[in-house]
Protein backbone atom coordinates (compact mmCIF):
# COMPACT_ATOMS: atom_id res chain seq x y z
CA UNK A 1 0.00 0.00 0.00
CA UNK A 2 2.64 2.53 1.23
CA UNK A 3 5.10 1.70 -1.47
CA UNK A 4 7.95 5.14 -1.10
CA UNK A 5 8.94 4.83 -4.88
CA UNK A 6 5.15 5.23 -6.30
CA UNK A 7 4.09 7.59 -3.69
CA UNK A 8 7.19 9.67 -4.65
CA UNK A 9 6.19 9.76 -8.24
CA UNK A 10 2.20 9.89 -8.25
CA UNK A 11 1.99 12.16 -5.11
CA UNK A 12 4.66 14.13 -4.18
CA UNK A 13 6.89 15.29 -7.26
CA UNK A 14 3.75 16.73 -8.03
CA UNK A 15 3.46 18.74 -4.64
CA UNK A 16 7.17 19.15 -4.85
CA UNK A 17 7.29 21.23 -8.20
CA UNK A 18 3.85 22.75 -7.19
CA UNK A 19 1.78 20.90 -9.66
CA UNK A 20 -2.29 20.10 -8.83
CA UNK A 21 -1.95 16.52 -8.93
CA UNK A 22 -5.66 14.36 -9.57
CA UNK A 23 -7.34 11.94 -6.95
CA UNK A 24 -4.70 9.58 -6.23
CA UNK A 25 -5.04 6.18 -4.29
CA UNK A 26 -2.88 7.19 -1.40
CA UNK A 27 -5.49 9.62 -0.49
CA UNK A 28 -8.57 7.30 -1.17
CA UNK A 29 -6.61 4.50 1.21
CA UNK A 30 -5.41 7.67 3.30
CA UNK A 31 -2.30 5.43 3.68
CA UNK A 32 0.92 7.40 3.77
CA UNK A 33 4.71 6.00 3.67
CA UNK A 34 6.76 6.71 6.98
CA UNK A 35 8.72 10.45 6.63
CA UNK A 36 7.23 11.74 3.57
CA UNK A 37 7.35 14.94 4.79
CA UNK A 38 11.60 15.17 4.09
CA UNK A 39 10.07 16.66 0.28
CA UNK A 40 8.98 19.72 2.01
CA UNK A 41 11.37 22.68 2.34
CA UNK A 42 10.54 25.06 4.78
CA UNK A 43 13.08 27.95 3.47
CA UNK A 44 9.95 29.99 1.49
CA UNK A 45 7.52 29.84 5.17
CA UNK A 46 9.40 31.27 7.48
CA UNK A 47 10.85 35.33 6.95
CA UNK A 48 14.01 34.92 9.99
CA UNK A 49 16.19 32.13 10.79
CA UNK A 50 18.51 31.57 13.88
CA UNK A 51 22.13 33.03 13.49
CA UNK A 52 25.00 31.36 15.84
CA UNK A 53 27.22 33.12 17.50
CA UNK A 54 30.52 30.69 18.19
CA UNK A 55 32.07 32.35 20.61
CA UNK A 56 29.28 33.14 22.88
CA UNK A 57 28.11 29.04 22.92
CA UNK A 58 28.70 27.13 26.27
CA UNK A 59 26.93 23.56 24.86
CA UNK A 60 23.93 24.32 27.36
CA UNK A 61 21.71 21.90 24.63
CA UNK A 62 18.78 24.01 25.19
CA UNK A 63 18.52 25.23 21.22
CA UNK A 64 18.73 21.28 20.17
CA UNK A 65 16.63 20.42 22.72
CA UNK A 66 13.97 22.15 22.68
CA UNK A 67 13.75 22.64 18.71
CA UNK A 68 10.18 21.69 17.98
CA UNK A 69 11.29 20.34 14.00
CA UNK A 70 14.37 18.33 14.79
CA UNK A 71 15.79 21.59 12.87
CA UNK A 72 19.02 22.78 14.99
CA UNK A 73 21.26 19.59 16.20
CA UNK A 74 24.40 19.21 17.81
CA UNK A 75 27.28 17.34 17.12
CA UNK A 76 30.91 16.85 18.46
CA UNK A 77 33.79 16.16 16.53
CA UNK A 78 37.37 16.03 16.97
CA UNK A 79 39.00 18.59 15.11
CA UNK A 80 40.43 15.77 12.57
CA UNK A 81 37.15 14.72 11.82
CA UNK A 82 35.85 18.56 10.87
CA UNK A 83 38.68 18.69 8.66
CA UNK A 84 38.18 15.47 6.45
CA UNK A 85 34.67 16.63 5.99
CA UNK A 86 35.35 19.72 4.86
CA UNK A 87 37.88 18.31 2.88
CA UNK A 88 35.32 15.95 1.11
CA UNK A 89 32.84 18.64 1.16
CA UNK A 90 35.06 21.09 -0.92
CA UNK A 91 37.01 18.22 -3.00
CA UNK A 92 33.93 18.56 -5.11
CA UNK A 93 35.51 15.53 -7.62
CA UNK A 94 39.19 17.33 -7.55
CA UNK A 95 41.75 15.30 -5.35
CA UNK A 96 43.15 17.05 -2.45
CA UNK A 97 45.42 14.87 -1.30
CA UNK A 98 48.34 17.61 -0.44
CA UNK A 99 45.91 18.91 1.96
CA UNK A 100 45.16 15.50 3.42
CA UNK A 101 48.64 14.63 4.48
CA UNK A 102 48.89 17.92 6.78
CA UNK A 103 45.51 17.10 8.53
CA UNK A 104 47.00 15.39 11.39
CA UNK A 105 49.19 18.82 11.93
CA UNK A 106 46.91 21.26 11.17
CA UNK A 107 44.78 19.50 14.16
CA UNK A 108 46.97 19.54 15.89
CA UNK A 109 48.34 23.13 16.10
CA UNK A 110 44.70 23.88 16.50
CA UNK A 111 44.63 22.54 19.77
CA UNK A 112 47.61 24.05 20.79
CA UNK A 113 46.07 27.74 19.55
CA UNK A 114 42.95 27.04 21.09
CA UNK A 115 44.46 26.32 24.33
CA UNK A 116 46.23 29.63 24.08
CA UNK A 117 44.34 32.42 23.33
CA UNK A 118 40.88 33.08 23.70
CA UNK A 119 38.37 31.27 20.92
CA UNK A 120 35.95 33.66 18.65
CA UNK A 121 35.91 31.31 15.43
CA UNK A 122 37.13 27.83 14.13
CA UNK A 123 37.95 29.76 11.13
CA UNK A 124 40.88 32.00 12.92
CA UNK A 125 41.93 28.97 14.68
CA UNK A 126 42.43 27.22 11.43
CA UNK A 127 43.72 30.30 9.56
CA UNK A 128 46.49 30.48 12.28
CA UNK A 129 47.18 27.37 12.60
CA UNK A 130 47.98 26.93 8.61
CA UNK A 131 50.20 29.41 8.61
CA UNK A 132 52.32 27.83 11.62
CA UNK A 133 52.58 24.23 9.69
CA UNK A 134 52.70 25.61 6.25
CA UNK A 135 56.02 27.87 7.71
CA UNK A 136 57.81 24.53 9.57
CA UNK A 137 57.22 22.82 5.95
CA UNK A 138 59.55 25.36 4.49
CA UNK A 139 58.39 24.78 0.76
CA UNK A 140 59.15 25.78 -2.48
CA UNK A 141 56.85 28.51 -4.08
CA UNK A 142 55.41 25.75 -6.31
CA UNK A 143 54.51 23.40 -4.14
CA UNK A 144 53.34 26.20 -1.65
CA UNK A 145 51.58 27.48 -4.15
CA UNK A 146 49.64 23.98 -4.54
CA UNK A 147 48.78 23.75 -1.52
CA UNK A 148 47.61 27.03 -1.07
CA UNK A 149 44.93 26.68 -4.03
CA UNK A 150 43.70 23.22 -2.02
CA UNK A 151 43.57 24.85 1.61
CA UNK A 152 41.38 27.67 0.14
CA UNK A 153 38.25 26.06 -0.66
CA UNK A 154 38.34 23.91 3.01
CA UNK A 155 38.74 27.20 4.83
CA UNK A 156 35.80 29.05 3.25
CA UNK A 157 33.58 25.81 4.11
CA UNK A 158 35.07 26.42 7.84
CA UNK A 159 35.13 30.24 8.42
CA UNK A 160 31.58 30.36 7.50
CA UNK A 161 30.17 27.23 9.53
CA UNK A 162 29.06 27.07 12.85
CA UNK A 163 31.61 25.89 15.60
CA UNK A 164 32.50 26.17 19.04
CA UNK A 165 34.99 25.50 21.84
CA UNK A 166 32.16 24.64 24.40
CA UNK A 167 33.51 23.64 28.14
CA UNK A 168 31.35 20.20 28.36
CA UNK A 169 33.59 18.80 25.14
CA UNK A 170 36.48 20.47 24.53
CA UNK A 171 38.09 21.73 28.03
CA UNK A 172 36.78 18.73 30.06
CA UNK A 173 37.86 15.96 27.82
CA UNK A 174 40.93 18.03 27.66
CA UNK A 175 41.67 18.01 30.85
CA UNK A 176 41.20 14.48 31.60
CA UNK A 177 42.87 13.50 28.27
CA UNK A 178 45.08 14.97 26.08
CA UNK A 179 44.09 15.43 22.22
CA UNK A 180 39.64 14.07 23.02
CA UNK A 181 38.74 17.38 22.78
CA UNK A 182 35.69 17.90 20.72
CA UNK A 183 34.23 20.78 18.52
CA UNK A 184 30.77 21.29 19.09
CA UNK A 185 28.70 22.17 15.39
CA UNK A 186 25.06 23.90 15.73
CA UNK A 187 23.49 23.17 11.96
CA UNK A 188 20.33 24.81 11.18
CA UNK A 189 18.76 22.55 8.68
CA UNK A 190 17.66 25.23 5.65
CA UNK A 191 14.67 22.77 4.54
CA UNK A 192 13.62 21.97 8.33
CA UNK A 193 13.18 25.05 10.22
CA UNK A 194 10.42 27.35 10.46
CA UNK A 195 11.59 30.34 11.87
CA UNK A 196 9.99 29.87 14.96
CA UNK A 197 12.92 31.31 17.04
CA UNK A 198 12.44 28.96 19.96
CA UNK A 199 16.38 28.41 19.98
CA UNK A 200 16.79 32.19 20.27
CA UNK A 201 14.29 32.43 22.97
CA UNK A 202 15.89 29.38 25.14
CA UNK A 203 19.37 30.10 24.54
CA UNK A 204 20.73 31.63 28.23
CA UNK A 205 24.35 32.87 26.47
CA UNK A 206 22.73 34.81 23.71
CA UNK A 207 24.76 32.64 21.37
CA UNK A 208 22.03 32.70 18.68
CA UNK A 209 20.37 35.74 17.40
CA UNK A 210 17.79 36.14 15.16
CA UNK A 211 18.76 37.36 11.55
CA UNK A 212 16.28 38.71 8.52
CA UNK A 213 16.39 35.86 6.18
CA UNK A 214 18.13 36.58 2.65
CA UNK A 215 19.02 34.42 -0.50
CA UNK A 216 22.48 34.95 0.72
CA UNK A 217 21.48 33.19 4.16
CA UNK A 218 19.73 30.63 2.37
CA UNK A 219 22.50 29.52 0.35
CA UNK A 220 25.01 29.90 3.72
CA UNK A 221 22.67 28.10 5.37
CA UNK A 222 22.46 24.89 2.71
CA UNK A 223 26.42 25.04 2.37
CA UNK A 224 26.50 24.46 6.23
CA UNK A 225 24.13 21.80 5.60
CA UNK A 226 26.17 20.00 3.08
CA UNK A 227 28.89 20.15 5.48
CA UNK A 228 27.02 18.94 8.01
CA UNK A 229 25.89 15.79 6.48
CA UNK A 230 29.72 15.02 5.54
CA UNK A 231 30.53 14.93 9.72
CA UNK A 232 30.46 11.57 11.29
CA UNK A 233 28.72 10.83 14.52
CA UNK A 234 29.38 11.66 17.62
CA UNK A 235 31.71 9.90 19.52
CA UNK A 236 30.03 8.33 22.92
CA UNK A 237 32.80 9.78 24.67
CA UNK A 238 30.73 13.13 24.73
CA UNK A 239 27.35 11.45 25.67
CA UNK A 240 27.28 11.66 29.38
CA UNK A 241 24.80 8.49 29.63
CA UNK A 242 26.52 6.24 32.15
CA UNK A 243 23.45 3.63 31.76
CA UNK A 244 20.58 4.01 28.77
CA UNK A 245 18.75 1.29 30.05
CA UNK A 246 18.23 2.65 34.24
CA UNK A 247 17.59 6.34 32.81
CA UNK A 248 21.14 7.49 34.42
CA UNK A 249 22.71 10.38 32.19
CA UNK A 250 21.11 13.44 30.69
CA UNK A 251 18.84 13.14 28.12
CA UNK A 252 20.51 16.21 26.03
CA UNK A 253 23.20 14.27 24.85
CA UNK A 254 21.22 11.39 23.56
CA UNK A 255 20.54 13.87 20.78
CA UNK A 256 24.05 14.73 19.99
CA UNK A 257 23.58 11.25 18.27
CA UNK A 258 22.47 12.28 14.43
CA UNK A 259 20.24 8.68 14.75
CA UNK A 260 18.39 9.80 17.41
CA UNK A 261 18.19 13.51 17.13
CA UNK A 262 16.51 12.51 13.45
CA UNK A 263 13.93 10.15 15.28
CA UNK A 264 11.45 12.64 13.33
CA UNK A 265 11.59 14.56 10.14
CA UNK A 266 10.37 17.85 9.67
CA UNK A 267 8.32 19.63 7.29
CA UNK A 268 5.11 18.69 9.02
CA UNK A 269 1.94 20.68 9.25
CA UNK A 270 2.54 21.72 13.05
CA UNK A 271 2.37 25.94 14.02
CA UNK A 272 5.39 27.10 14.38
CA UNK A 273 6.76 26.68 17.81
CA UNK A 274 4.49 24.04 18.17
CA UNK A 275 5.31 22.88 22.19
CA UNK A 276 3.62 19.45 21.68
CA UNK A 277 6.10 18.44 18.90
CA UNK A 278 8.89 19.23 21.03
CA UNK A 279 7.62 16.45 23.59
CA UNK A 280 6.82 13.91 20.77
CA UNK A 281 10.68 14.72 19.50
CA UNK A 282 12.31 14.14 22.82
CA UNK A 283 10.47 10.73 23.68
CA UNK A 284 10.71 9.41 20.26
CA UNK A 285 14.77 10.14 20.78
CA UNK A 286 14.89 8.56 24.09
CA UNK A 287 13.28 5.34 22.64
CA UNK A 288 15.48 5.19 19.31
CA UNK A 289 18.25 5.34 21.50
CA UNK A 290 16.68 2.48 23.93
CA UNK A 291 15.90 0.05 20.94
CA UNK A 292 18.55 0.10 18.70
CA UNK A 293 21.35 -1.11 20.49
CA UNK A 294 19.16 -3.73 22.08
CA UNK A 295 18.39 -4.72 18.96
CA UNK A 296 21.59 -4.60 17.54
CA UNK A 297 22.28 -6.84 20.41
CA UNK A 298 19.54 -9.27 19.45
CA UNK A 299 20.95 -9.34 15.94
CA UNK A 300 24.30 -10.49 17.51
CA UNK A 301 23.23 -13.28 19.27
CA UNK A 302 20.60 -14.90 16.88
CA UNK A 303 23.93 -14.62 14.69
CA UNK A 304 25.82 -16.77 17.41
CA UNK A 305 23.03 -19.29 17.58
CA UNK A 306 22.84 -19.82 14.30
CA UNK A 307 26.49 -20.33 14.12
CA UNK A 308 26.63 -22.76 17.08
CA UNK A 309 23.53 -24.56 15.75
CA UNK A 310 25.37 -24.81 12.39
CA UNK A 311 28.08 -26.48 14.17
CA UNK A 312 26.30 -29.14 16.36
CA UNK A 313 24.95 -30.00 12.89
CA UNK A 314 28.23 -30.67 11.58
CA UNK A 315 29.72 -32.61 14.26
CA UNK A 316 26.54 -34.78 14.66
CA UNK A 317 27.08 -35.48 10.70
CA UNK A 318 31.26 -36.01 10.91
CA UNK A 319 30.36 -37.94 14.62
CA UNK A 320 31.09 -42.22 13.79
CA UNK A 321 30.95 -41.32 9.99
CA UNK A 322 33.03 -44.12 8.52
CA UNK A 323 35.10 -43.47 5.09
CA UNK A 324 35.38 -46.83 4.21
CA UNK A 325 31.59 -47.03 4.13
CA UNK A 326 30.80 -44.25 1.71
CA UNK A 327 28.82 -44.44 -1.16
CA UNK A 328 29.21 -42.59 -4.17
CA UNK A 329 27.79 -42.27 -6.85
CA UNK A 330 26.36 -39.82 -9.30
CA UNK A 331 28.56 -36.74 -7.84
CA UNK A 332 26.82 -37.24 -4.63
CA UNK A 333 27.82 -38.87 -1.16
CA UNK A 334 25.91 -41.37 0.84
CA UNK A 335 26.76 -40.68 4.46
CA UNK A 336 25.00 -43.39 6.43
CA UNK A 337 23.46 -41.86 9.37
CA UNK A 338 21.85 -43.41 12.81
CA UNK A 339 17.73 -42.52 12.53
CA UNK A 340 18.39 -40.78 16.34
CA UNK A 341 20.77 -38.55 14.41
CA UNK A 342 19.21 -37.86 11.33
CA UNK A 343 16.08 -36.54 13.31
CA UNK A 344 18.37 -34.44 15.22
CA UNK A 345 20.04 -32.73 12.40
CA UNK A 346 16.35 -32.08 10.45
CA UNK A 347 15.15 -30.53 14.65
CA UNK A 348 18.13 -28.13 14.14
CA UNK A 349 18.45 -27.33 10.46
CA UNK A 350 14.51 -26.31 10.99
CA UNK A 351 15.92 -24.02 14.18
CA UNK A 352 18.19 -22.76 11.63
CA UNK A 353 15.67 -21.96 9.27
CA UNK A 354 13.63 -20.60 11.97
CA UNK A 355 16.15 -18.27 13.60
CA UNK A 356 17.34 -17.30 10.33
CA UNK A 357 13.96 -15.82 9.18
CA UNK A 358 14.12 -14.09 12.61
CA UNK A 359 17.18 -12.42 12.08
CA UNK A 360 15.61 -11.46 8.74
CA UNK A 361 12.70 -10.01 10.30
CA UNK A 362 14.99 -8.07 12.54
CA UNK A 363 17.80 -7.08 10.09
CA UNK A 364 15.88 -6.54 6.68
CA UNK A 365 12.27 -7.65 6.59
CA UNK A 366 9.65 -6.51 3.64
CA UNK A 367 11.38 -3.03 3.33
CA UNK A 368 15.09 -4.22 3.36
CA UNK A 369 15.55 -1.95 6.42
CA UNK A 370 14.87 -3.66 9.29
CA UNK A 371 12.25 -3.60 12.42
CA UNK A 372 11.12 -0.34 13.43
CA UNK A 373 11.83 1.43 16.50
CA UNK A 374 8.09 1.43 17.65
CA UNK A 375 4.96 1.55 16.22
CA UNK A 376 1.90 4.51 17.63
CA UNK A 377 -1.42 4.85 17.80
CA UNK A 378 -2.39 8.85 18.00
CA UNK A 379 -5.89 10.08 19.33
CA UNK A 380 -7.54 12.68 18.26
CA UNK A 381 -6.10 15.86 18.44
CA UNK A 382 -3.68 18.64 17.06
CA UNK A 383 -1.10 16.13 16.81
CA UNK A 384 -3.05 14.14 15.03
CA UNK A 385 -3.41 17.19 12.41
CA UNK A 386 0.58 17.84 11.53
CA UNK A 387 1.21 14.38 11.80
CA UNK A 388 -0.85 13.33 8.73
CA UNK A 389 -1.21 16.93 6.67
CA UNK A 390 -1.42 15.18 3.49
CA UNK A 391 1.05 14.00 2.14
CA UNK A 392 3.58 14.93 4.52
CA UNK A 393 3.84 12.00 7.72
CA UNK A 394 6.34 13.17 9.68
CA UNK A 395 7.33 10.12 11.96
CA UNK A 396 9.47 7.08 10.01
CA UNK A 397 7.98 4.87 11.76
CA UNK A 398 4.26 2.59 11.55
CA UNK A 399 1.04 4.83 13.28
CA UNK A 400 -1.89 5.11 13.13
CA UNK A 401 -4.79 7.99 13.76
CA UNK A 402 -8.45 7.06 15.24
CA UNK A 403 -10.89 8.44 17.30
CA UNK A 404 -9.46 9.26 20.69
CA UNK A 405 -11.93 6.89 22.61
CA UNK A 406 -10.50 3.98 20.42
CA UNK A 407 -6.73 4.92 20.29
CA UNK A 408 -5.78 3.00 23.75
CA UNK A 409 -7.60 -0.06 22.52
CA UNK A 410 -6.39 0.18 19.20
CA UNK A 411 -2.68 0.39 21.34
CA UNK A 412 -3.40 -2.41 23.17
CA UNK A 413 -4.68 -4.44 20.24
CA UNK A 414 -1.35 -4.01 18.20
CA UNK A 415 0.70 -4.58 21.08
CA UNK A 416 -1.26 -8.19 21.56
CA UNK A 417 -0.77 -8.60 18.21
CA UNK A 418 2.94 -7.74 18.04
CA UNK A 419 3.81 -10.03 21.00
CA UNK A 420 1.81 -13.10 19.51
CA UNK A 421 4.44 -12.74 16.28
CA UNK A 422 7.06 -12.43 18.72
CA UNK A 423 6.10 -15.67 20.33
CA UNK A 424 6.97 -17.92 17.99
CA UNK A 425 10.64 -15.78 18.20
CA UNK A 426 10.48 -16.79 21.65
CA UNK A 427 9.74 -20.37 21.11
CA UNK A 428 12.71 -20.35 18.35
CA UNK A 429 15.39 -18.98 20.92
CA UNK A 430 14.72 -20.84 23.70
CA UNK A 431 14.17 -24.31 21.77
CA UNK A 432 17.64 -23.06 19.76
CA UNK A 433 19.45 -22.68 23.32
CA UNK A 434 18.16 -25.99 24.44
CA UNK A 435 19.62 -27.97 21.76
CA UNK A 436 22.78 -25.94 21.82
CA UNK A 437 23.50 -26.75 25.33
CA UNK A 438 22.63 -30.62 24.65
CA UNK A 439 24.33 -33.31 22.98
CA UNK A 440 21.33 -32.16 20.03
CA UNK A 441 20.79 -36.08 19.74
CA UNK A 442 18.02 -36.31 22.91
CA UNK A 443 14.56 -35.51 22.10
CA UNK A 444 13.51 -31.36 22.70
CA UNK A 445 11.79 -30.45 25.65
CA UNK A 446 8.57 -29.04 25.31
CA UNK A 447 8.25 -25.43 23.78
CA UNK A 448 5.69 -24.13 26.29
CA UNK A 449 7.72 -24.42 29.53
CA UNK A 450 10.80 -23.15 27.55
CA UNK A 451 8.88 -20.24 26.61
CA UNK A 452 7.66 -19.39 30.42
CA UNK A 453 11.07 -19.75 31.63
CA UNK A 454 12.12 -17.08 29.11
CA UNK A 455 12.44 -13.36 29.68
CA UNK A 456 11.08 -11.15 26.72
CA UNK A 457 14.20 -10.21 24.41
CA UNK A 458 15.60 -7.36 24.90
CA UNK A 459 14.82 -6.25 21.46
CA UNK A 460 10.60 -6.14 22.52
CA UNK A 461 9.40 -2.78 21.31
CA UNK A 462 7.03 -0.09 23.52
CA UNK A 463 3.35 0.81 21.81
CA UNK A 464 2.28 4.01 22.71
CA UNK A 465 -0.47 5.78 22.46
CA UNK A 466 -0.88 9.50 22.23
CA UNK A 467 -2.56 12.73 21.34
CA UNK A 468 -4.24 15.89 22.98
CA UNK A 469 -7.35 14.19 24.49
CA UNK A 470 -5.86 10.62 26.00
CA UNK A 471 -3.47 9.75 28.43
CA UNK A 472 0.08 9.47 26.77
CA UNK A 473 1.65 6.29 28.15
CA UNK A 474 3.69 3.02 27.54
CA UNK A 475 1.42 0.14 26.91
CA UNK A 476 4.35 -2.39 28.03
CA UNK A 477 3.94 -3.90 31.44
CA UNK A 478 7.05 -3.00 33.77
CA UNK A 479 8.63 -1.35 31.16
CA UNK A 480 11.47 1.48 31.83
CA UNK A 481 11.55 3.56 28.66
CA UNK A 482 8.83 5.94 29.99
Amino acid sequence: IGNPGRFWEQVCYLYKTGEDGIADPFAALSAMPAATSTIRDMTDVRFEVPEFVADKCTGCAQCWTQCPDAAIPGVVNSIDEVLQAAIKTASNGRSLDRLGQIVKHLSSESRKIMKGVPFTTFGDVLSQAYRNVVEKLKLDPDRRKALDDEFAPVYTALAEFPLAKAAPFFDLPESQEKGTGGLLSITVSPEACKGCNICVEVCPDEALVTVTQTDEIVDQLRRNWQLWENLPDTDDRYVNVSNLEEGIGVLSSLLLKKENYKSMAGGDGACMGCGEKTEVHLLLSAVNALMLPRAKKHVEKLDGLIADLDEKARQILASDADLSKLGVAEGKVDLPLEEQKQQAVKRISKMIEDLNDLRWRYAEGPTGKGRATLGMTNATGCSSVWGSTYPYNPYPFPWVNHLFQDAPSIAIGIFEGHMRKMGDGFIARSTSRSSRSSSGVSSPRKSSGSVRRSSPPAATGPCWTSGSRTSRGCLRPGSRCG
